[in-house]
């Protein structure tokens, strides 16, 4: 096994994806985005990586002459470089910045390691919220989240788990997995280049358990951004109609979104410790049914034979997590949004009634032409 880590280095006045109205923004300063990866040699190769982008793009395509298997997660930041030249109503797409991400996914260094446990730590933290209205479903909220935009909705109750697992040999850990749900969304301005709290996420793990190595995988974040909110009209009282999302966040705003996934990695908490009993990690592919698009192929990482990630090419409904959680409680199996050739949104099928951004009006951008929904049996 071995692993590996990357920088690039993003120029000023570099164009930028992530919101449809920034097709034309570019980087107003030059700035270092980050790549982190994991894989194997031998007979079926692979290599797993996670990079600071919104989607993977040309990353995800397979190189040529080449036997490796690339699973390609990204962090889904909007502060970075847009990958995908198919969906150029998300950001305009530069083959010299597409290159510098991927010379240094061939470039870097794999440094070989072993290991034979891994440790998961959990921690909650605060900020994610819901941000649909499907939940109750009265008929305000049918029309907020069909005809409103986005709304902090205090009242789903979501997971907001922050897990690390670190894999080590011994008592040395050699690296780290971190899985959290929550847009990247706590930048200020259009012209910033960032990983967005990941950044601060991923430098606290590695303070904290001494790793370079720290692979971020976005869980199922489709629905769930962070709960900066204020209102509408100052002096009005607080209600569902007088309570939005607050864009661009204030810079003390950011500090304290950085703050919280820092204390969130120092309190995290040991739940349990596992032995390799053969080989730490292995790699498989399956083929997913898809209601609207059709089959995709979903890579599974199964970590010492206790956990498993699901990675999905779409921006999932946090919805499909709950019923992971709900039909399994050890919450042994995650999904991961924003996998490989990212197609859109993934609604959970309970949504669909409502309609809503993550239903309808996303799939202009993304170029999907139906309604999507998956069976989660289907993938298991």
């Amino acid at each position: 096994m071995f692993v590996f880590r990357s920088t690039i280095d993003i120029p000023a006045n570099a164009p930028l994806a992530g919101y449809a109205d920034r097709v034309s923004g570019r980087s107003s300063a030059a700035a270092q985005l980050e790549l982190h990866g994991v894989g194997v040699t031998g007979p079926q190769p692979w290599e797993l990586c996670s990079v600071d982008a919104l989607y993977p793009g040309v990353l995800a395509s397979p190189q040529p002459g080449s036997a490796v298997q690339r699973v390609m997660a990204a962090s889904h930041t909007h502060f970075a470089p847009m990958l995908d030249p198919a969906q150029p109503e998300l950001g305009q797409f530069d083959p010299a910045l597409a290159a510098l991400f991927q010379n240094g996914l061939l470039t870097a260094r794999r440094e070989m390691v072993e290991v034979d446990n891994c440790t998961l730590y959990a921690a909650d933290v605060a900020l994610p919220v819901y941000r649909r209205f499907d939940d109750p479903p009265t008929v305000l909220n049918r029309l907020l989240t069909r005809h409103g935009g986005f709304f902090p909705n205090e009242h789903q109750v979501i997971d907001r788990a922050v897990r690390i697992f670190v894999l080590g040999q011994g008592s040395r850990a050699m690296f780290a997995l971190v899985h959290h749900a929550c847009h990247p969304v706590t930048r200020a301005a259009y012209g910033e280049v960032s990983a967005d709290y990941v950044a601060a996420l991923r430098e606290a793990v590695q303070h904290r358990f001494g790793v370079s190595v720290c692979l971020f995988l976005l869980g199922c974040a489709a629905d769930i951004r962070p709960n900066i909110a204020g209102k509408r009209i100052d002096w009005m009282p607080r209600s569902r109609l007088n309570w939005r999302f607050r864009y661009p966040p204030s810079a003390a705003d950011t500090e304290a979104v950085d703050e919280q996934y820092r204390v969130a990695v120092q309190n995290a908490r040991a739940i349990s410790t596992f032995q390799a009993d053969g080989a730490p990690f292995r790699m498989q592919t399956r083929s997913v049914q898809i209601e609207g698009w059709g089959a995709v192929a979903v890579p599974r990482l199964t970590v010492m034979d206790r956990f498993e990630f699901f990675f999905l090419p779409f921006e999932v409904s946090h919805r499909y997590h709950l019923d992971a959680l709900a039909a399994d409680r050890s919450g042994r199996k995650l999904l991961v949004s924003c996998a490989g050739d990212v197609k859109g949104y993934l609604p959970h099928p309970s949504q669909l009634v409502f309609g809503g951004y993550e239903v309808d009006a996303s799939r202009r951008p993304t170029r999907l032409t139906r309604r999507v929904h998956m069976n989660l049996e289907n993938l298991w």
